[in-house]
């Protein structure tokens, strides 16, 4: 956050496909990609998201879920406290449920959201729901954890997506995806967490077509923190705060926007990168 030739890259496809492509941990780049380090948790496998905090950038967060071939304890969530020379795992699960999503708040970067995921994929076995479904919170540092429950699901559960307002950074949103794989609801809390409510409305909940453990990703434009996406076969947006949603993509089938929607960027309040199996896609006129 402070500067913008120092890279962060983690390996692995966080997709969890049939085929599933594993990483070999997290480079570091100070030139901007000219060149890269590895730092390191090669054994975590697949890393899901990295996120370093914008006032000691020398403290990064790393989200593994680990090798998906089998249990083992290198799953969770990482934290350095060096640039990322060295990491230590502060939050474990178990042996077969990993860190998915990751949050900061910019204003106060001790305070940390992570989503897990039960997920253990091979030729035998794969496994994309279990109770241990969450989101949980630590407000300092990843020293110790509270699972947030007040207003959300329970229960068997798969993917969770999570998102934070930048300059409202009490305000999350997240995306729930049940064990029947289609969109268990969409989630806003106010208060950091305390108390969460249901804003699917309209919402086409088989928007991710059966698959949901594919998917999971909701995104917050930052300039517009009543504008909220979620990711799918299909993508859908509200503009008034989840009283209602609406499809701002062509129908998948059409391919004008390909299918299976996977991450969405704001180069500012009209300006989206979105990316898909089909390619990278550009919208200069908010969708």
């Amino acid at each position: 956050p402070k500067n913008s030739n120092i890279i962060y890259a983690g390996t692995g496809d966080v997709n969890i496909s049939g085929s599933a492509f594993i990483g070999n941990g997290i480079y570091k780049s100070i030139n901007a990609g000219e060149s890269w380090t590895h730092l390191g948790l090669d054994q975590e496998s697949i890393i899901s998201k990295i996120r370093v905090d914008p006032i000691d950038t020398n403290i990064v967060y790393a989200a593994a879920m680990g090798l998906p071939f089998e249990k083992h304890n290198n799953r969770g969530l990482y934290k350095s406290n060096d640039g990322g020379q060295t990491f230590n795992q502060i939050l474990f699960i178990n042996d077969s449920t990993g860190i998915i999503d990751l949050v900061l708040n910019p204003k106060d970067p001790d305070i940390i959201y992570a989503c897990s995921w039960n997920r253990i994929r091979n030729n035998q076995k794969s496994l994309v729901a279990g109770p241990d479904g969450k989101i949980h919170k630590s407000t300092d540092g990843g020293l110790s954890w509270t699972e947030l429950t007040n207003g959300l699901p329970n229960g068997n559960l798969s993917r969770i997506g999570i998102d934070i307002v930048p300059g409202q950074p009490d305000t999350l949103f997240s995306v729930f995806v049940g064990d029947d794989q289609a969109i268990k609801g969409v989630y806003a809390t106010y208060d950091a967490g305390a108390q969460w409510f249901d804003i699917t409305s309209d919402i086409d909940t088989t928007m991710l077509r059966n698959f949901g453990w594919y998917f999971g990703k909701i995104k917050v434009n930052p300039y517009a923190p009543d504008e909220i996406y979620v990711l799918g076969v299909d993508m859908f947006r509200t503009t008034d705060g989840g009283a209602s949603w609406l499809m701002c993509t062509p129908p998948w089938h059409q391919y004008d926007v390909h299918a299976d929607k996977h991450d969405l960027i704001f180069l500012d309040a009209n300006r989206l990168l979105l990316a898909t199996d089909g390619g990278l896609y550009s919208s200069i006129d908010n969708t």
